[in-house]
């Protein structure tokens, strides 16, 4: 069975957050939603978990209230310190095709197969390139 593993790890795609800044998926999430301005909206494409529906209902926005699923959600520094919360706490469960759009309508980021296929803005990208690098000084 090791020699069909082998050969299976050769064909499956390194997630982004790996080959980009040797981070995994919740803490690159996390750094990801640092380097957003506030009043950016998260958007998920399917399903988010319902777990995520219930810890960040605070921030969500529906167009139709009678839905459980948000539209989207406000990144603000409220949002960010309860994903710090339920990411510490081991609660974050997260569905990785969702794109977020800045407070002026640009795109900054969107994220599809599992953190696979990643496309950042380059001022987002540059940000989280330098906290990473000013982390990994400390």
């Amino acid at each position: 069975m090791g020699f069909l593993n082998a050969i299976k790890s050769l064909f499956r795609s390194e997630k982004y957050p790996r080959t980009e800044f040797a981070m995994d998926d919740l803490p690159f999430f996390l750094a990801l939603l640092r380097a957003c301005p506030d009043g950016s909206r998260l958007s998920f494409d399917q399903s988010e978990p319902e777990s995520f529906v219930h810890a960040f209902r605070e921030w969500s926005h529906r167009e139709r209230p009678d839905t459980f699923e948000a539209d989207s959600y406000s990144i603000a520094p409220g949002f960010i310190a309860a994903i710090e919360r339920e990411l510490a706490g081991g609660n974050l469960r997260l569905y990785a095709h969702f794109w977020i759009v800045g407070p002026d309508g640009r795109a900054l980021c969107s994220s599809l197969d599992d953190f696979t296929v990643v496309t950042l803005d380059d001022d987002i990208k540059k940000t989280i390139h330098r906290a990473t690098a000013i982390r990994n000084k400390a």
